[in-house]
């Protein structure tokens, strides 16, 4: 099984939690105008709307998450779980979430 605790992209998350984030309270972050809109998306096309406010992190943190998902190719990941292709590797089958969820 694959471990991502070496990859740099988490290893930097990591740090950069520690040293800036973990000892923040949430209360306080909540506070802060700029974090909160920073941590707010609004999807037009889509009519999604995100909101990540009342998690313990800050707009950094969102930008290292997005290192995160490029270094381990989650997009990637996701286009192949739509066409169905096998990227279960313990099980060696397609998975099949989306499948489950189409009209």
């Amino acid at each position: 099984m694959q471990t991502y605790n070496n990859l740099q992209s988490v290893k930097n998350l990591a740090a950069y939690y520690e040293k800036e984030v973990k000892g923040q309270h949430l209360r306080e972050m909540l506070k802060d105008g700029a974090r909160n809109a920073a941590l707010r998306t609004h999807s037009e096309s889509s009519n999604l709307y995100f909101d990540f406010t009342h998690e313990k992190m800050d707009a950094k943190c969102l930008d290292l998450l997005k290192e995160v998902a490029v270094e381990t190719q989650v997009f990637s990941k996701i286009e192949q779980m739509y066409k169905g292709e096998r990227i279960n590797i313990t099980e060696g089958r397609s998975v099949l979430h989306v499948a489950l969820r189409k009209p």
